[in-house]
């Protein structure tokens, strides 16, 4: 299972930042688990079922589009003085390359948390 494969500019301090952003979905991944066990909330549990079933959704497309990711991408990265910030169990350069996990996730957490948002303070103004 790759996990993530983050390559940037050695030296540049706000490419390494921006490589650290890149791991927010897990980082919103876990906040939602600790969010689920802390305070049971059914809205949480729906947000972690619609992660999953974007996810595989993600795998479906990948298999359906078969879009290779960009060849010689990573060579050039190397040829570049581009580092790598992590990369666990393998790397993320197998596989297709289209559509994006991490972009869809994000799509969908937007999403939702704009849903989640206005339904609430819709709920706020017909109490206010």
């Amino acid at each position: 299972m790759d996990l993530t494969y983050v390559a940037y500019q050695q030296g540049d301090l706000l490419s390494e930042l921006l490589a650290y952003v890149t791991f927010a979905p897990m980082a919103i991944g876990v906040a939602m688990v600790t969010l689920l066990f802390s305070r049971r909330e059914l809205e949480v549990a729906f947000a972690i079922v619609g992660v999953l079933v974007n996810s595989a959704v993600n795998l479906i497309l990948k298999r359906v589009f078969k879009e290779p990711r960009p060849s010689g991408m990573y060579n050039q990265f190397n040829n570049a003085g581009v580092s790598t910030l992590m990369s666990l169990a393998g790397s993320s350069k197998n596989g297709h390359g289209m559509p994006s996990h991490h972009s869809q996730f994000m799509f969908f957490m937007c999403v939702y948390l704009l849903l989640l948002i206005s339904r609430r303070y819709v709920v706020m103004m017909h109490i206010i």
